[in-house]
């Protein structure tokens, strides 16, 4: 403290300590004040005095010139520091914590934000999202506070312009303004793990087929021996091997029927079969047995692409029907009609029997 008159060292007097807790109504201090030494005066305020995140001590003594102390409580401070928005102007130093946290943060999460509006299967994103269409297709979006917190659904579609993401399958509570979001990588299904191809909602179906949505590929047999699994809607929990696909209709055709129909509200997702690489490295072939010639020695099958005698030696193994888990090795292989000759079966397959040759 110092003299008002000529700037002296105060050493002596009775200090009168005024304090405010968070701007409130200011008080006098109860706590002990000492002179320290050479006019510095120490305060230790009681313990009700120091009840807050920003504490202001004004020390007076007649003829000093009052001090005033401000002090920012720890709990402040960290509260300041886990607030503190993370952004490439403000937090780009290289190494820093602060970029170290923004690239993590990048790696799991693609946009976050506050919904704009949904629907049943829609989630309108804010202003900021991304504006190429498209752009976050086969990402999950996570409603992770507000109005339908906790639900995770996977985007089918998104329209850049609006911000509109359709959803599947449908919103149990449908979010609305108050929603935070956040749009995650699907790089894989998480009820199968298998990679994903493609994801929508069904057009139409029958016992047999599958109408993928109109973005489906537009190649013929492009999604031939993927799965198709029904991951919500009518038919859930379903997964059939795609034998077919036409890609003007984009019609799938499925190996065997459906036990429960799919229709319009199903979506489905396309994903790589588990075995499909693997069997392709391998040089494994899958067929099913066809109208014609069925016997314990012989089988027409619906195999195509192969030459004559080019599958002599190789062993059959039949997947599905009556002769199911037998194997035996083929002794002639016709290309124009797809018959098989093999050694001896127990029992003669069926038309639409499954088999693989190894």
């Amino acid at each position: 403290m110092n003299s008002a008159t000529d700037g002296s060292a105060v050493t002596a007097g009775t200090p009168t300590v005024y304090y405010t807790i968070d701007g409130g109504t200011q008080a006098t201090g109860s706590g002990t004040s000492t002179h320290e030494g050479n006019g510095q005066w120490s305060y230790a305020p009681t313990q009700a005095e120091t009840n807050g995140d920003h504490l202001a001590y004004t020390m007076a003594i007649s003829g000093a010139i009052s001090q005033t102390v401000n002090i920012y409580t720890t709990a402040n401070l960290v509260d300041d520091v886990w607030d503190e928005a993370l952004n490439k102007a403000d937090h780009n130093v290289a190494q820093s914590a602060g970029k170290r946290i923004r690239q993590i943060d990048a790696a799991f999460v693609l946009h976050a934000g506050t919904a704009q509006a949904a629907s049943s299967n829609t989630l309108t994103l804010d202003a900021g999202a991304n504006s190429n269409d498209d752009f976050y297709n086969h990402a999950k979006v996570i409603i992770s506070a507000g109005t339908g917190t906790e639900q995770e659904r996977i985007i089918v579609d998104y329209n850049g312009t609006t911000k509109v993401a359709t959803i599947a399958p449908p919103w149990i509570t449908v979010p609305d303004n108050t929603s935070d979001f956040e749009v995650e990588p699907g790089l894989g299904h998480c009820e199968t793990g298998w990679a994903t191809i493609k994801v929508g909602l069904v057009q139409a179906a029958t016992s047999t087929t599958i109408t993928l949505d109109s973005t489906a590929s537009a190649v013929d047999d492009f999604y031939n021996k993927n799965v198709v699994h029904i991951d919500a809607g009518t038919g859930e929990g379903q997964t059939r091997t795609i034998d077919d696909y036409n890609g003007t209709t984009k019609v799938a055709t499925v190996h065997s029927p459906w036990t429960v129909t799919p229709d319009t509200t199903s979506e489905y997702i396309v994903e790589e079969s588990p075995h499909l690489l693997s069997d392709l490295n391998d040089g494994i072939i899958y067929g099913s047995a066809a109208t014609g010639t069925l016997s314990t020695t012989q089988a027409t099958s619906d195999l195509t692409g192969y030459t004559d005698d080019q599958l002599i030696g190789r062993v059959i193994i039949w997947t599905s029907g009556a002769a199911e888990g037998e194997g035996t090795d083929i002794t002639d292989y016709a290309s124009a009609s797809g018959l098989l000759t093999f050694t001896a079966l127990t029992t003669a397959p069926a038309n639409g029997d499954t088999f693989k040759i190894v």
